[in-house]
């Protein structure tokens, strides 16, 4: 994709990911990080009931050694992706073919993750460390608000036609009370 096209999705790709290391920063601040309340003071540290089952650990510490090994080591990998690489062979000849390795250098890929990653820091650091992230953003359509606009309106528009229709009907088609009393009383 080339092109504003291209632009608009490396844009978006990017702004999406700043948000996913804000989110993932307000995980792990909201699990683990000590809490104040709106007075500064420090509320109760998380109570963990007892410690998890080394089972239960398993499949993350797999995960993790795996990761860290193939990082180092990354040959068995690249020989189960190189088959399904080659097949999206580069279209120009003078790009050369990928490759899986620790370090590619300095290039704008590793350019656009410091910029992700320092975009996703910097809104970490203006809302996301609130006890409620929601207040630090005004919601323009929330139920409430709209809920009462639509009754201010209604009210409104019900006066409104009420005054345009009943204006002066009451004086014009109900006797006053002295002709009322003129023709009751029969003078």
């Amino acid at each position: 994709m080339s092109g504003p096209a291209g632009w608009a999705v490396l844009a978006g790709v990017s702004v999406a990911s700043a948000l996913t290391v804000a989110y993932s920063l307000r995980f792990l601040w909201g699990a683990f990080a000590a809490k104040r309340d709106g007075y500064g003071h420090e509320l109760k540290p998380t109570e963990f009931h007892g410690r998890p089952e080394p089972v239960f650990l398993a499949a993350p510490m797999l995960l993790t050694g795996a990761t860290l090994l193939f990082a180092v080591w990354p040959a068995p990998i690249q020989a189960m992706v190189v088959p399904f690489a080659e097949s999206f062979a580069p279209t120009d000849a003078d790009i050369p073919p990928t490759y899986l390795a620790l370090w590619h250098g300095v290039t704008p890929v590793l350019g656009l993750s410091v910029l992700t990653w320092g975009a996703g820091l910097g809104i970490f650091w203006l809302i996301g460390r609130s006890l409620n992230p929601q207040r630090a953003v005004p919601a323009p359509l929330d139920s409430e608000r709209m809920y009462r606009l639509v009754l201010r309106s209604l009210d409104d528009v019900a006066a409104w036609v009420t005054s345009k229709t009943q204006r002066g009907s009451s004086a014009g088609t109900c006797p006053s009370s002295s002709e009322w009393r003129r023709s009751s009383l029969g003078f």
